[in-house]
């Protein structure tokens, strides 16, 4: 997912954009993006905690999923815009439902309560890796619908079997609107000011 930044330059800022030229609008731009990135980095970290619901109630451990991945921002910058990149699956939900389907099985498989949490954060080949037999469910739809494991004498349901998933906006998992704005524009006002202070000197 990619986060943008722009600027409408006016008066003064204008001016000293058009005397910077390319590189010197690029390096506003970086700076900007860099502040963002920060922002971002720092704010999904902070949210990380307490997304961990569903591996609290499966009993399973915690993935460290936006945890990694906000070391994995990144940001680049053009002459016209910045840009922060924020590479974690699923973040696109804080702006909107999300929506899950199979890529390549018939089925998702999602971690059942009654396995104790062993299957949470594991794939279904994962599972196999690890010792366990897997088999469907007969009989009942609703039995047709998990997906048993077995490991020597342990038997138990690891997965639900679902078409799709949708999962519920979740708008903290990045930086408030106002927030983006704010860090943004600051930034790019403390890069104005040097470069005014840097073409003062030279003029001067």
């Amino acid at each position: 997912m990619e986060l943008k930044v722009r600027f409408n330059a006016d008066g003064l800022a204008r001016d000293i954009l058009s005397i910077v030229g390319s590189e010197g609008r690029r390096e506003l731009f970086s700076v900007a993006a860099n502040a963002l990135r920060i922002l971002v980095q720092r704010h999904i970290r902070a949210a990380a905690p307490t997304r961990h619901v569903w591996a609290t109630i499966l009993g399973g451990r915690r993935t460290g999923h936006l945890t990694k991945g906000a070391r994995l921002v990144t940001a680049h910058a053009t002459p016209t815009y910045g840009v922060v990149e924020v590479p974690i699956p699923g973040i696109s939900r804080a702006f909107q439902d999300l929506t899950i389907t199979p890529r390549t099985a018939d089925m998702l498989t999602i971690p059942a309560r009654g396995a104790g949490g062993i299957s949470y954060g594991h794939r279904a080949a994962e599972m196999q890796a690890l010792g366990w037999r897997l088999f469907r469910g007969k009989g009942s739809e609703k039995a047709r619908h998990l997906l048993f494991g077995r490991k020597e004498r342990d038997t138990r349901i690891l997965y639900v079997l679902k078409e799709r998933v949708t999962v519920p906006m979740d708008r903290g998992l990045l930086p408030s609107d106002g927030a983006v704005e704010n860090t943004t524009r600051e930034a790019m006002e403390k890069e104005i000011v040097r470069v005014c202070r840097k073409v003062c000197r030279a003029a001067g």
